[in-house]
């Protein structure tokens, strides 16, 4: 015989066992059970007593709540996130910006940040609106493959003009190229 001949067998002999159920044993059976204790539900003599528990910390927060915000921290944390910008900002605003190498691009949806390599060769993330160089340089625009920078220089009359330079990733430099 095959497998599935002997699976086949094997089910049909295990079904021929349900097709009439001798129960009167099993009811007689239960019935003498019965009759030997007296009854058919069985009552404990003793119940055991536990003392109760105090329970002192109902007025205290539940702790599957989330905690309460504190204003406090609230006004510590937007402190601490203005002196991290601050410090991102100071720390590419100490190079040149001819120092400064375009070596990649992010995009979120519609929305550029440029990554750049200083001369220690660490790598920062930059979005529009950000300064770096030394000249107060405001990063204007990110594309899939520049970034455009407004520069203020002196004019030579006492005040100041808006240079534009751009980062490219193509340019073998690193430095870009400027208008």
């Amino acid at each position: 015989m095959r497998w599935p001949e002997v699976a086949i067998w094997g089910v049909l002999a295990s079904l021929a066992g349900c097709v009439d159920p001798d129960l009167s044993g099993l009811e007689r059976r239960l019935a003498a059970q019965a009759s030997s204790t007296g009854s058919s539900q069985s009552v404990p003599s003793y119940v055991p007593v536990y003392p109760r528990f105090a329970y002192h910390h109902g007025d205290k927060r539940s702790p599957f709540l989330a905690k309460a915000r504190d204003p406090q921290a609230d006004i510590m944390d937007s402190q601490s996130e203005r002196a991290e910008q601050q410090r991102s900002r100071v720390s590419l605003a100490a190079f040149k910006l001819e120092d400064l190498a375009l070596v990649g691009t992010l995009a979120v949806g519609e929305r550029y940040s440029a990554l750049i390599r200083d001369p220690r060769g660490r790598v920062h993330l930059v979005q529009p609106g950000a300064y770096l160089g030394d000249s107060a340089s405001e990063v204007v625009a990110i594309d899939a493959t520049r970034m455009t920078i407004a520069e203020k220089r002196p004019d030579g009359q006492g005040g100041w003009a808006r240079h534009i330079s751009r980062l490219s990733l193509d340019d073998d430099t690193g430095n870009g190229t400027s208008e």
